[in-house]
């Protein structure tokens, strides 16, 4: 049985697309990806903890937040890792 025909100017069937997406589909290593996104889930913990603490600082102590700056680098890494994985990652089979 052959793939259903198109009607020109409309989208192909949800069933054709993801057939073509399929077909052409990368194998992925599963552990590998979820090694990954342990890593940046705990990046992200981390990254929760510092603004929970520099909110905290900033409230209660601000002289003191100042030297606490550097430590949203830390935020900075783990969110732009958490936002390239989205990006880039393919889809599972």
């Amino acid at each position: 049985m052959g793939r259903p025909t198109e009607t020109p100017g409309l989208m192909p069937a949800r069933h054709d697309r993801d057939h073509d997406r399929l077909e052409n589909h990368v194998p992925i290593d599963h552990q590998d990806l979820h090694r990954h996104g342990r890593g940046i889930g705990v990046g992200l913990a981390i990254a929760g903890q510092v603004y929970l603490a520099g909110s905290g600082l900033r409230v209660f102590a601000p002289e003191l937040s100042s030297g606490f700056a550097p430590a949203y680098g830390l935020t900075i890494v783990a969110e732009t890792a958490f936002c390239l994985r989205l990006l880039f990652q393919r889809a599972a089979p």
